[in-house]
């Protein structure tokens, strides 16, 4: 089997999936170019001190987990299409919002309620898309491109931040006398435009659909699963054990008819699968809060130690552009090897690189060290920490699962928000005292994030689930997706569920309600609820093609 073979199970997916990767390339400029000026628009235009701006950026991030945990039901009823929709609008509004006004209030008010509303929106929906669009042959390498293409628009953004403050130092004149446009702001603008630019990608092309493992789309609705199961066959299915007369071919998960969201979130929290994402997303607080220290520190330290025209967008991309070379090759080599083993190792070395600033201290080629040893780790563990989140989550809850799961991420930024500040008030301040010391700044940073692969390690045991649990692990023609729960209802002797490739369309009728599949990789007609050819329900999707 050559190398590119690996990539071959992606020519099965739908045209949406492709679709998916523009609409994240343009959600990820928006996002990292933002980012990336968030503590500087904080400090340069609202006039804020390094601690009071590292405190906004921390509750930001607590906002956005806030409004992600309390829409995750939501996400699930509204489906892709409808909450990207939405994600669109508000991120439109609040970007374009913040590049204009000249009000501290309205731009704070806009940074902790419409922005934080549009990022609950946006990268877990994108993540569930690419779950639904891809099976247990494509899911690996899936993701993998999504992360690739994630790091395309971080790549874009990096240089676009750089290009701006070189062009515009001096400001921009509006016309109209609406006064002058910094360059900080001319970013926020250019990101509004992008989200409005993905607005009507959705509405032209996104569908709620599902493929299986057989490569087969099927019409997918929102809060009652796939297209032709009735809600009260679905309840009998995971009530009575109904799938295990017909091969494993039921919903794990489906919502159960009559649910409101706090049964939901009641039922969910006993599920193990939900446990083991939390404990997985709280100990990488740690290391992803590196991550963070790219926004909120790294632009600062580097215009404080080697001056105000330091390129610190263009030491930011080196982050993304070897993430787009490496995150396709580690997905194809890796496919044999579960998610958790990569997770951990991938995680301990990207911990261990701010430790180049402590050892080497302020020089360029350490700050490069820094970027480079950060984003190897990142291009072994992130992908596959999105893979080990959503094999957990069962179908049609994703959104309430992988919610619930990353609300211990909303330490990463309100830690780091306020370590920024801190440590940058008395390591590198702008007004420095006698001497600035920014190795023990790195190395109290590099200390915090190697408690993440040394928490791992310690709970090994409850976080592995192995290669089995993911499925597209083996390389042979055969791909079996096993669930946690169909795993545990083997050990106990029967089937209760779970998404395995086995009995899934395989039976078509098997199950009152399930409607006959219909052959349609490539973007084609899906199957209604009816059984007939529902490819009128939905609006032909654009071409779309790879970024």
């Amino acid at each position: 089997m050559s190398f590119l073979s690996n990539f071959s199970p992606l020519a099965e997916a739908p045209r949406d999936l492709w679709l998916v990767y523009i609409l994240k390339l343009l959600a990820s400029f928006a996002y990292f170019s933002s980012s990336l000026t968030l503590t500087l628009y904080l400090t340069d235009e609202l006039k804020l001190g390094d601690v009071a701006a590292g405190l906004h950026y921390g509750g930001y991030g607590v906002a956005s987990t806030v409004y992600g945990v309390a829409g995750g039901a939501a996400i699930d009823r509204l489906g892709v299409r409808a909450s990207l929709l939405l994600g669109a609008f508000l991120a439109t509004l609040a970007r374009a919002g913040l590049g204009l006004t000249h009000s501290r209030a309205v731009a704070l008010t806009l940074l902790y309620t419409v922005l934080p509303a549009a990022d609950a929106l946006g990268v877990p929906v994108l993540t569930i898309a690419v779950r639904r669009y891809t099976n247990g042959r494509s899911r690996t390498l899936g993701f993998a491109l999504f992360y690739t293409v994630m790091n395309i628009g971080a790549l874009t953004a990096g240089g676009g931040v750089d290009a701006a403050r070189a062009a515009f130092a001096g400001g921009l004149e509006l016309p109209g006398g609406w006064g002058r446009l910094s360059a900080l702001r001319g970013v926020l603008l250019l990101g509004a435009a992008a989200t409005a630019s993905s607005a009507v990608l959705v509405m032209v092309g996104v569908r709620d659909v599902e493929m299986d493992e057989g490569g087969l789309l099927r019409a997918y609705v929102p809060g009652r699963g796939r297209a032709g199961e009735s809600a009260t066959a679905v309840a009998a299915a995971v009530i009575d054990g109904a799938d295990e007369a017909d091969g494993g071919g039921g919903v794990a998960g489906a919502p159960v008819p009559g649910q409101s969201t706090l049964e939901r979130c009641r039922t969910v929290v006993r599920d193990v699968r939900l446990w083991r994402l939390a404990v997985l997303m709280l100990l990488l607080v740690g290391v992803r809060s590196v991550f963070r220290h790219l926004d909120a520190t790294l632009p600062k330290y580097m215009v404080r130690v080697f001056g105000p025209t330091a390129p610190f967008g263009a030491v930011y991309a080196i982050n993304p552009a070897i993430i787009i070379l490496l995150v396709p090759l580690v997905g194809a080599a890796s496919r044999p090897i579960a998610s958790f083993p990569m997770i951990l190792g991938g995680s301990a070395l990207a911990a261990v690189s701010p430790f180049w600033l402590t050892i080497f201290g302020d020089h360029y080629s350490a700050v490069v060290a820094f970027l480079v040893t950060l984003s190897v780790g990142e291009a072994i563990y992130s992908p596959r920490s999105y893979e080990y989140a959503m094999t957990l989550s069962p179908v049609g809850e994703e959104g309430i699962y992988s919610s619930l799961a990353s609300a211990p991420l909303f330490l990463t930024k309100l830690l780091t928000g306020g370590m920024s500040g801190a440590l940058l008030s008395v390591f590198c301040a702008e007004k420095p005292p006698p001497a600035r010391r920014p190795r023990l700044m790195w190395a109290i940073i590099g200390g915090v994030a190697v408690t993440s692969p040394v928490a791992m390690a310690a709970m090994r045991q409850f976080l592995d689930v192995g290669a089995a649990a993911e499925g597209g692990r083996d390389d042979a023609a055969t791909y079996e997706m096993v669930t946690v729960d169909a795993m545990a209802s083997e050990e106990n002797g029967g089937v209760e569920g779970g998404e395995g490739e086995r009995g899934i369309g395989t039976e078509p009728g098997a199950m009152a309600g399930v409607a006959p599949l219909v052959s349609a990789p490539k973007g084609g007609a899906v199957v209604g609820e009816g059984g007939g050819s529902s490819s009128s329900s939905f609006p032909p999707p654009a071409e779309a093609t790879k970024a």
